[in-house]
């Protein structure tokens, strides 16, 4: 069903989000916004705001945000169309049904063809462990329960070439729909046969439980280890997390999550009473999958390999959740015996042991520091100074909090400056470094009174849009060298040519995860600036970034006037914004 965005708007525009949300949960007034205990993490102190003017929600703890349809979907566990027509028998309105699309009718019946098709399938190769004595077998050897198989709906596929499109053809279940989804595939010489075989099977499900795809181990040696289902238009790998659902159904409240990487770690962590791991399923975890598990819970708990390739993976998720950390969240990084797996290990040590790994597992602060410690020497003075440097240009991603704070001060005891001094220092004149892990040279950490001009610029936009018409140059500001300035330039682009685009409009077009929580978290702080200051308060923020934009510019010309000549042309630049920057 296509619903006509109009529609769409006039719902938002007519419905009271307070009142829709405060419904479900208890509501306390907090100024002008609305605040509560989160219901998307489990918490003590409220993080989740409501901002009634703009409709709109954000949790400063695990960053779930959006309108009321988006709530619903969330909450209610619905899909958009089904929240729309939630919200749309609240106000006593019909949904339109007269501009549906034959083409998004016909995807929908497709999707759901696929969803009874997949659990079928699943019930298949359930029934298959069960014939199977060396599969059954096999699953014993694992220390697999018969009520573990049962929670995670483990099963087997024969060893014959097409066992399961034999039994999809008798049973008159469509070929091709299970081709659609990956199950079925070709050879060479164009003949059918099953992807899946003498594997046991895990299905994978999404968060209402529906399958989605599978995961198969051999039974033996044979490679690959681990096959996956391929990407299909129910199943993106970098969007799922094996074992959430049942992460989420084993207790009332997921407090932690325990990140690993395959199936079987998964389970076996769950036969020995540890029902709150989930597996990335043998890839590089991604934004998406990180912004799944701080809904759920406020402590993740990162599982890798003690080896080069564990830490630099551990890593990678170091940068990945640093965007989205807030206070009350923790991440933490467990790094297991040389030559160990979560499955082998709690196999081998046992329940006990392996909770003692969980609970001394490496936090966020002490795993950065150690990385990066490690790239230089602190007892020296330019050691110091490249920690400083290498700090600043990872810190500067993440949002103003209380734990950023103390990350700074930890940073200064360690390399014995003023915390004030650090905050303001310009880390140009600092030793360049290529930063851990990339190849690359970071980038320019910034001096600590312009991230909140930027910050002011954006949060001004975002609450008073008619403000973008006093831009005068989108040039200077993307000569400006601070964070969040490609997105304050997107932003000015986007309402230039939208000035009335709703904010959920503007969350929706916006797309780095990071830069969807930044202005999230924004949405629910509207500035504290009379309506007759809005005006004179944003060109005095533009006016101190494109004096930032011309002392960058200063120094580039500079830099470049002690290896060559100028032209004339660059002198009287240069003339001219030292005039400027003298000026002001």
């Amino acid at each position: 069903m296509s619903i006509p965005r109009s529609f769409i708007d006039d719902i938002l525009v007519r419905v009271d989000i307070v009142e829709i949300i405060g419904t479900r949960i208890r509501l306390r007034k907090a100024g002008s916004n609305f605040v509560a205990p989160c219901p998307f993490h489990n918490e003590k102190t409220p993080s989740f705001s409501i901002n009634q003017a703009k409709q709109f929600y954000y949790c400063f703890g695990c960053g779930a945000h959006g309108d009321a349809i988006k709530f619903l979907m969330d909450f209610d566990h619905l899909d958009f169309i089904e929240a729309v027509k939630s919200l749309a028998a609240h106000l006593g309105l019909e949904v339109p049904d007269d501009n549906i699309s034959l083409e998004n009718q016909a995807v929908q019946l497709q999707h759901k063809k696929s969803y009874d098709l997949l659990a079928k399938t699943s019930v298949f190769y359930q029934q298959q462990l069960g014939r199977s004595t060396k599969a059954k077998n096999y699953v014993n050897s694992r220390g697999l329960s018969e009520e573990i198989c049962r929670r995670f709906m483990i099963g087997y596929a024969p060893a014959a070439r097409s066992s399961l499109l034999q039994a999809a053809r008798l049973a008159k279940a469509d070929v091709n729909l299970l081709c659609v989804n990956g199950l079925l595939v070709k050879n060479d010489a164009g003949e059918l046969h099953d992807r899946f075989r003498d594997r046991i099977i895990f299905p994978i499900r999404n968060r209402r439980g529906n399958v989605i795809a599978f995961g198969g181990r051999c039974l033996g040696n044979d490679l690959p280890k681990y096959l996956n289902s391929p990407e299909t238009e129910l199943f993106h790998k970098g969007d799922e997390l094996y074992g959430l659902y049942e992460a989420r159904h084993a207790t009332q409240k997921l407090e932690k999550i325990l990140v690993v990487e395959g199936y079987m770690d998964v389970v076996a962590l769950a036969q020995y009473g540890i029902n709150y791991a989930v597996a990335t399923m043998g890839t590089a975890i991604t934004p998406k999958q990180v912004q799944l598990m701080l809904r759920e819970a406020e402590d993740i708990v990162f599982c890798f390999d003690g080896d080069n390739a564990g830490h630099k993976a551990a890593w990678r998720a170091l940068e990945i959740i640093l965007p989205l950390m807030r206070d009350g969240l923790q991440a933490r990084f467990l790094f297991l015996p040389a030559g160990e797996d979560p499955d082998s290990c709690v196999r081998k040590e046992g329940q006990v042991a392996f909770l003692n790994y969980i609970n001394s597992a490496m936090p966020l602060s002490d795993f950065l520091f150690k990385r990066l410690g490690e790239q230089s020497d602190v007892n020296t003075i330019d050691g110091r100074s490249a920690l400083v440097r290498n700090v600043m240009n990872v810190l500067h991603k993440m949002p103003q909090s209380a734990f950023k704070e103390m990350l700074l001060q930890k940073l200064a005891v360690i390399v014995r400056m003023d915390i004030a001094t650090l905050k303001n220092l310009n880390l140009d004149q600092l030793p360049s470094k290529e930063q851990v892990d990339s190849g690359k040279r970071g980038r320019t950490a910034r001096r600590g009174y312009m991230p909140n001009a930027m910050e002011v610029a954006i949060n001004l936009l975002l609450h008073h849009p008619r403000l973008v018409r006093e831009v005068p140059s989108l040039e200077k500001i993307n000569k400006v060298d601070l964070p969040y300035k490609e997105l304050l330039f997107w932003l000015i682009k986007l309402l230039q040519q939208k000035e009335n685009i709703s904010l959920s409009a503007i969350l929706e077009q916006c797309q780095k995860p990071e830069d969807v929580n930044f202005l999230a978290q924004l949405a629910v702080q509207a500035p504290l600036i009379a309506e007759d200051g809005l005006k004179n308060e944003f060109l005095g923020v533009l006016q101190k970034l494109y004096l930032r934009a011309d002392e960058r510019e200063i120094e580039l010309l500079l830099r470049k006037a002690h290896r060559e000549s100028l032209s004339d042309d660059e002198k009287c630049l240069l003339q001219k914004l030292i005039a400027a920057t003298r000026d002001n």
